[in-house]
């Protein structure tokens, strides 16, 4: 399973208000994590800022996604959000992908 980069979600936030709509590829009930840019560069920075303990974090893997969440906790985090009614629609990946 890849993570969803949660920072797409509110780079559409002006469509979503809009349209009350999100999309995507992924099932509605479809389980998944999701990872921010500035938590990545946050870890990376850390650990590469730190070449004398770099030992220390050898061999290591660190978790830095939130919990799992459907779409279904999208919605409503939008809906709660937006004030209005916001529904995810399924949309095929080859149209997600060549959307503009």
């Amino acid at each position: 399973m890849f993570p969803r980069v949660k920072d797409n979600y509110l780079a559409n936030i002006g469509s979503v208000k809009g349209q009350g709509q999100i999309y995507g590829p992924t099932r509605k009930d479809a389980v998944g994590v999701s990872i921010s840019t500035a938590d990545v560069g946050f870890a990376a920075a850390t650990i590469l800022g730190q070449p004398l303990k770099y030992k220390a974090h050898k061999g290591k893997v660190y978790n830095i996604t939130c919990p799992g969440f459907s779409q279904v906790d999208v919605e409503a985090s939008f809906t709660k959000h937006v004030g209005k009614k916001v529904e995810y629609v399924q949309a095929s990946l080859i149209s997600f992908l060549l959307c503009p």
